[in-house]
């Protein structure tokens, strides 16, 4: 269960979850937590980027760049200024601020800008505090835990942070801090852990930790030392420490779980511009109880060409055995044609100490809102100890209205598989009850009264059933969300008033859009008024219940909609009896071939105390062109006396 808690801007979770893994390593457990959502902030304010103050001397303008580029634009009045809305931006990159006065001066600053997973904003605080059991079915006796974290924004510059684990037989203690600087950012901690073990002393330790994070604008490098961790032999992170203590407590050998002493993670991106661009990534780490090391290094270049997209990668991998792994992979994605739903060729081969595999596949979708997707595959695999085989299928996918139809075939050396599958959701709301596509946590309902076969722009394939509903399957918590709908498909009898809504969720809610419409047939009247003199623009148009169907528009047209096959509509431009007259009028049979938005018709408008025999008919005619002739003598009679 979960429901967030506003007034502390977090998220109160009870059941199966896990902890933050900013602080403390991540695990899984089964109680109750409190922790900070930032997703309750606005965008602008998610994510660290620094506080820009300044001061300007006049009505002045402020440009913020960033590698070059304008990122931000203001105005601000004479005296300080601060800017504290902008947007995290990539791996970073120094802010160059310029204050451009109204007098012509110009001065200009730099703000560091790098970061950490641990920097905050300034005056942003962070927390989780979480009571439960660990959630390990690999140990007989599971231990319970309490831990609380806390970060805190103090400075552009500087964020503290820390926390402590109490649990059966353990505890530890973190204190650290992040430090943005103009040569990049870092971060640096420090965890003190105990380890009570059956039937032994005390196991207590240290583990220092280093994060390192800067983007080199001059050269479009970005270098991130994502940690470098080392432990004292007697350190033990909490899940190290419960399965320690689980292998003492049933006369286990306690060297089977590795002791980390040390790990190095390295990731770096380089840009080539037009001729591609490169990444390294690294990884290594060393136990106290085992020789053997665990090492990563994989690297790659990807770049385009006329037809398409190419990636080379290399890696090499050495495990806890000690085995040697190599493996080297080439990718090429070409697009078969320029039009909107053109296929997609992609074409893999990886080799791998001594296997061989080479596989292609052709994708794309289909529909007007790409609601059936397909691929269709080949691959071909050989293998020094088992020989060669292949196989080939190809699969679909139907996202529709009410929910979505999957199927998929292929066939192998030794095997044959087919399958099919439909997938869905049932909404029961106030309204009745919407077959739709599998929804996510936080998702809505539309509601456009008689609208049925108008589509939801936003999700391929959603289109507003018979009763009027329709369910948008994803929306995103605490954000604006606009659903706007295509009234195409809908009968020519219904007119939106708005096709578009929006809507601010809550993590998990259900959100009601209702789109307001008018039901009912629709026609143009050209309706002068029985002296001939055109009716005034802008008057209003009244169907028999005072209903305001309409307005005259120019040359006295009057577009109505909603009004019943025949009656009457008064046109009023005033409160006196001379400032009102009627528009009698008779619709032709609807026809269900007919594709017209509206009928067009031909009228008078009479005096409302006239008693007009004719009613306007589609063919353009009085159907009484005596009543007709005589509603026009009466006016004349009425001007000369």
């Amino acid at each position: 269960m979960q429901h967030d808690v506003q007034s502390l801007r977090s998220q109160a979770t009870i059941g199966d979850a896990y902890t933050s893994g900013e602080i403390f390593d991540s695990v899984g457990f089964r109680g109750v937590q409190l922790a900070t959502d930032d997703r309750m902030l606005p965008e602008s304010q998610r994510g660290y980027a620094p506080v820009v103050r300044g001061t300007a001397q006049t009505n002045a303008q402020v440009l913020i760049r960033q590698n070059g580029l304008i990122i931000y634009e203001t105005r601000v009045s004479p005296g300080p200024f601060e800017i504290n809305d902008l947007y995290p931006s990539g791996y970073g990159g120094n802010l160059e601020v310029q204050v451009l006065e109204s007098d012509g001066r110009s001065s200009s600053f730099v703000v560091p800008y790098a970061s950490v997973p641990q920097s905050l904003r300034p005056g942003v605080t962070r927390y989780a505090a979480t009571a439960g059991r660990l959630r390990n079915e690999s140990l007989s006796e599971v231990p319970t835990f309490a831990q609380f974290t806390l970060q805190r924004g103090l400075t552009n510059q500087v964020t503290a942070y820390g926390g402590a684990l109490v649990s059966n037989g353990y505890s530890a203690v973190n204190l650290g801090g992040a430090l943005t600087t103009q040569f990049g950012a870092f971060a640096a901690d420090v965890t003190a852990a105990s380890t009570q073990v059956p039937d032994s002393q005390a196991w207590r330790g240290t583990s220092y930790r280093l994060s390192y994070n800067k983007y080199f604008a001059p050269s479009d490098t970005n270098v991130a030392l994502a940690a470098y961790r080392y432990s004292t032999p007697s350190y033990l992170g909490f899940s190290d420490a419960a399965a320690v203590r689980d292998l003492a407590l049933n006369d286990g050998d306690i060297n089977d779980v590795a002791r980390q002493r040390g790990r190095l993670q390295l990731s770096l991106n380089q840009s080539l511009g037009n001729y591609g661009s490169v990444y390294l990534s690294a990884s290594a780490q060393q136990y106290w109880n085992r020789e053997q090391s665990d090492t990563f290094f994989q690297a790659g270049y990807t770049n385009s060409f006329k037809y398409g997209t190419y990636s080379i990668t290399a890696g090499r991998t050495r495990g806890g055995d000690g085995r040697m792994s190599n493996q080297i992979a080439v990718g090429v994605t070409i697009p078969l044609g320029q039009g909107a739903h053109s296929p997609q060729l992609t074409s893999n081969f990886t080799h791998s100490d001594g296997a061989s595999d080479a596989q292609a596949s052709l994708s794309g979708a289909l529909g007007e809102n790409d609601q059936f997707t397909y691929n269709a595959y080949g691959s071909y695999a050989q293998n020094a100890a088992s020989g060669h085989s292949g196989s080939a299928g190809a699969s679909g996918t139907y996202r529709g209205a009410y929910g979505q139809v999957s199927a998929s075939a292929s066939s192998g050396s030794d095997s044959n598989q087919i399958s099919a599958g439909v997938s869905g959701a049932v909404v029961v709301h106030p309204g009745g009850v919407t077959l739709s596509q599998t929804v996510g946590d936080t998702f809505g309902i539309v509601h456009a009264p008689g609208a049925e076969g108008a589509s939801v722009s936003s999700a391929s394939g959603v289109e507003v059933d018979a009763n009027g509903y329709a369910v948008v399957p994803y929306l995103t918590p605490y954000s604006l969300n606009t659903v706007d709908i295509d009234p195409k498909g809908t009968s020519a009898n219904v007119e939106f008033t708005s096709t578009s809504e929006q809507a601010v969720p809550r993590d998990g809610a259900i959100a009601m859009l209702n789109y307001e419409t008018v039901t009912g047939r629709a026609a143009l009247i050209q309706a002068p008024r029985a002296n001939g003199k055109a009716l005034p623009f802008g008057a209003d148009v009244l169907d028999a219940e005072g209903r305001t169907v309409g307005v005259v528009a120019q040359s006295s047209r009057i577009f109505v909609r909603g009004v019943e096959d025949q009656g009457s509509l008064t046109v009023t431009w005033g409160e006196g009896a001379g400032e009102q007259c009627r528009v009698d009028y008779r619709l032709p049979q609807a026809s269900a071939q007919s594709d017209a938005a509206y009928t067009s018709l031909q009228s008078r408008c009479t005096p409302v105390a006239a008693s007009a025999k004719g009613l306007a008919t589609g063919t353009g005619q009085p159907a009484d062109s005596e009543g007709a002739q005589g509603a026009i003598a009466y006016e004349k009679e009425k001007v000369s006396s």
